[in-house]
């Protein structure tokens, strides 16, 4: 939305108002701000220019305290009152988190507005509220009401059109959920505003790098390559910004509470790591799990594998003497040839062991039924791989990954991962976690690939009735020697 296509605004007139408003900025002082005198008003830099854009899809991501809903809400209460008879939505992944957060966010700036601004409302779900615009009608005559509809993504089930709107704590909504409010934004806005670009904005604390919102915010996957370009327009305010409406020695309390995951997500802003739903491997900790530098010691390196055109996976690690495992590299594939796909991994292997002559492959025992130029066993042995695979039931298999992760040999964790195998961690973290039910994992397609390639790696080597397979306990069966 450009400043100058607001210009017929200028002019804010309210039956209830004895003065005018000075334009677009002290109205948005008035709703943000309204307890204070307005020499005392501030509009923080981010906040003006997100609510005066014309991007079609507008994020606003940023620390806690940023006032992110704040500045949502405002934005689309300013829309709505400079242009009348246009159909505005707020929403959040559930209506009832959206009642008792975003909902009285609104509430808030609606009391800062003169009274007459609120119409009416229905109260059932959704609720709804007609607001009266502060601008005049054609001919001096009263201006049609805007709507603003406040409802949960993850129950939303059509028949609604709208003009615009605003999606609250949008880390925690489902990328399919968000992108199908752009099909309902058909309500024709009022043709008096030809140049406007309706669409949607929303607002989250920072999520991690493989959150769908990353690479749309972004246009990088998770390994900082380009894969498009941004569909959405990123505004980052910084923590000082909003520091005045702060209690005193907010971020210096919260830095002694949080640990050093969250504090650059609710601190300092940065990507990060949040996801809904407990975590399949809830006794995953990154500060105990997550080493930095991990290096292979020499001897065998372990290869785990997940198959599929989509997202086929693999995992490098090596065991210790003691049994420990490490995982020290990974590689997750996208829309990739079963051909392509192995010869990827072997150039991957050849660059981080050079040095290796003794291979152990472990993956998907449906290695045998999967086609794609033949059968992917067949593509295997063609290469030179020797894949091993047993059933791997999965009950079990998860068992025995979740007592892996609790488990400490001489004094350290029984698996740690690499810092570098990023897509893994975030899977751990909370990307592979459960569905509603709290029992049955959620398949995404991306997270679960690497999650099944360390399960059908742990179930090979410890749950085959030894409760540590060191290196020195290989038999020749399972192993095989690099060609010379």
């Amino acid at each position: 939305m450009r400043k100058s296509a607001f210009e017929h605004g200028r002019k804010l007139q309210h039956q209830q108002m004895q003065t005018e408003l000075n334009g677009l900025e002290d109205l948005l002082k008035l709703m943000l701000d309204g307890r204070r005198p307005y020499a005392d008003r501030q509009i923080n830099p981010t906040q003006l220019e997100y609510c005066l854009s014309d991007a079609k899809l507008r994020a606003y991501m940023g620390p806690a305290g940023c006032a992110k809903t704040t500045t949502g809400c405002a934005d689309i209460m300013l829309r709505a009152l400079l242009m009348p008879g246009t159909q505005w939505f707020v929403a959040r992944r559930d209506y009832n988190d959206l009642l008792d957060t975003t909902l009285r966010t609104m509430t808030n700036i609606l009391g800062n507005l003169p009274a007459g601004t609120l119409l009416d409302r229905q109260k059932m779900a959704p609720q709804k509220w007609w607001i009266r615009p502060m601008t005049q009608g054609k001919n001096g005559e009263e201006p049609e009401p805007s709507t603003i509809t406040f409802m949960g993504l993850s129950d939303y089930v059509g028949g609604y059109e709208f003009t615009g709107g605003f999606v609250d704590e949008a880390d925690e909504v489902e990328k399919n959920n968000f992108y199908q409010m752009i099909g309902r934004l058909r309500a024709k806005p009022n043709p008096d505003f030809p140049d406007e670009n309706f669409g949607i904005g929303c607002a989250f604390n920072p999520p991690s790098m493989t959150h769908w919102l990353y690479t749309e915010c972004t246009g990088l996957d998770v390994s900082g390559t380009r894969v498009k370009g941004p569909s959405m327009t990123l505004f980052r305010p910084k923590p000082t910004e909003n520091q005045r409406n702060l209690p005193k020695g907010y971020y210096e309390q919260m830095a002694q509470t949080m640990s050093l995951e969250l504090l650059q997500r609710y601190k300092d802003g940065q990507w990060g790591n949040t996801y809904p739903g407990e975590p399949v491997i809830r006794q995953f900790k990154q500060s105990l799990h997550v080493k930095k530098g991990l290096k292979w010691h020499g001897g065998t390196v372990f290869r785990f594998w997940d198959f599929g055109y989509n997202r086929p996976a693999v995992l490098f690690a090596q065991v210790a003497m003691d049994g420990r495992l490490q995982i020290l590299g990974e590689f997750l594939g996208h829309h990739i040839e079963g051909t392509q796909f192995i010869e990827t991994v072997r150039a991957q292997t050849a660059q981080r062991f050079p040095n290796a002559t003794v291979f152990v492959d472990y993956g998907d025992p449906a290695v045998a039924q999967h086609k794609d130029t033949g059968s992917m066993l067949a593509l295997l042995n063609n290469a030179g791989v020797l894949m091993r695979y047993q059933r791997t039931p999965f009950d079990l298999s998860v068992q025995l990954l979740r007592k892996r992760f609790e488990s400490i040999v001489e004094g350290d964790p029984a698996i740690v991962i690499d810092e570098t195998c990023r897509v893994l961690i975030d899977a751990l973290g909370g990307g592979y976690h459960l569905k509603d039910d709290g029992v049955t994992p959620r398949k995404d397609g991306f997270f679960d690939h690497l999650c099944d390639s360390l399960r059908y790696g742990v179930y090979n080597l410890f749950g085959v009735g030894t409760s540590a397979l060191r290196p020195d306990q290989l038999v020749p069966s399972i192993a095989y020697r690099r060609p010379a």
